[in-house]
């Protein structure tokens, strides 16, 4: 479902709130609550009864009446956070079987061509990415039957400004794990592997309604990780767009192989000053900050600091995580510049993020976002995908001077 619009009108509601900044807040809080309580993805439910309720508008009633037309813009910036949310939460909720790369290539394409004065649009499929040799992204899809691809989509919200930023997200639309297939209760929701392409996609559709004054590219990495007999084997060693060679330990560490080929690109082909890509990276994640914070991981602590006070605001955690030398030195290969895991199962939420500060250029300023725990909503009623990050970047773009 979208979200209804929100309107505030005044005075009536018994509410006293003696300072501007709380009443703002409360409507915000109210807004976002509402709008979001509200979701269910019910595209394949066919009794009426058992789909969501539908509304049309949301009246708050305040008491003081001499500030609504202030409030009404906070209520109506927190439904197009809201609906982005909602769209990020489609996204990741649709099922694999419809949710392929090329499906995101469609959606990301709506986006562009509906804003077509604010973005530009392009797309980089199976022969593009072998011709420039992004053998990472294409060896994790390999054993797909849909190709794998890099979208990229550009918003120039500051002219002015020299200042760009890169979003990436993990865009695993299914993860089997590969040959290393993932076992029975792990698998089955693995449909949500595309959270983080979700989250900047569904970011800067609420940045483009907004005007957000900043320069953005977002990418997209898609690829599904199937099992089949093309599939990539572990042991394979491969050359990444970078230069650097990599042997697949484990053919389940495969988000940051897609990601690493998609940071190279982006780096050398738009010259962002900042980035932060988003993951579901790492079940060791979750296994260190539960279902309730993501890991937060950089080279640059003021941006780190920047992105922790705009979750505070959105009600998102972001934790940060250490990368230390020992990170590092377990991805060094025997055979091959570096392997895609570490050497045992301690740790791996930093050894993944060590993998992806490979390919971060040393001028870049740059955070990893694993969302692997909270990017899954896992309430008695509500399950699947949260939208978690979506409000959280929005407030940073938005409010925030680099």
């Amino acid at each position: 479902m979208e979200a209804p619009a929100a309107t505030v009108t005044g005075p009536h509601m018994s509410v006293n709130e003696p300072r501007r900044v709380l009443q703002a807040d409360m409507v915000q809080q109210l807004t976002s609550a509402i709008l979001n309580g509200c979701y269910k993805f019910d595209k394949y439910i066919t009794k009426e009864d058992d789909k969501a309720a539908t509304f049309d508008t949301i009246s708050l009633q305040v008491q003081n009446g001499e500030n609504v037309a202030e409030l009404q813009k906070v209520a109506a910036r927190a439904t197009v956070i809201a609906r982005a949310t909602a769209f990020c939460r489609n996204l990741g909720n649709e099922r694999a079987d419809v949710a392929t790369p090329a499906w995101y290539e469609k959606r990301a394409y709506e986006l562009a061509s509906n804003n077509p004065t604010k973005m530009t649009m392009e797309c980089l499929h199976a022969a593009d990415l072998k011709g420039l040799g992004m053998n990472l992204l294409l060896c994790v899809g390999q054993g797909a039957v849909v190709e794998p691809r890099l979208i990229l989509l550009h918003y120039n919200g500051a002219p002015e400004s020299s200042e760009k930023i890169a979003l990436v997200g993990k865009g695993i639309t299914f993860d089997t794990g590969g040959i290393n297939l993932k076992p029975t209760g792990f698998i089955e929701d693995m449909y949500i592997d595309n959270a983080g392409a979700a989250t900047v996609l569904a970011t800067l559709q609420a940045c483009v309604e907004l005007n957000v004054k900043k320069n953005l590219v977002v990418a997209l990495c898609l690829a599904e990780n199937a099992i089949s007999q093309t599939a990539v084997l572990p042991s394979a060693i491969i050359k990444s767009y970078k230069g650097l060679t990599v042997e697949i330990g484990n053919t389940d560490a495969e988000g940051r192989l897609v990601l690493a080929d998609g940071l190279t690109y982006v780096q050398k082909h738009c010259k962002p000053t900042h980035v932060v890509d988003v993951a579901t990276l790492t079940g060791a994640c979750v296994v260190a900050l539960g279902e309730y914070a993501a890991g937060l991981f950089t080279n640059d602590d003021a941006m780190a600091s920047q992105i922790r006070t705009a979750g505070d605001s959105a009600n998102e955690i972001f934790w940060p995580l250490p990368i230390l030398d020992e990170h590092a030195e377990e991805l060094k290969g025997i055979d091959s510049d570096l392997k895609n895991i570490g050497k045992g199962r301690y740790g791996g939420a930093s050894t993944a993020a060590a993998f992806l500060r490979e390919f971060i250029e040393k001028d870049v300023k740059w955070c990893h976002l694993d969302i692997a725990g909270p990017a899954k909503a896992r309430g008695d009623r509500v399950q699947g995908a949260s939208g978690f990050g979506v409000h959280m970047l929005v407030e940073w773009l938005s409010k925030t001077s680099l």
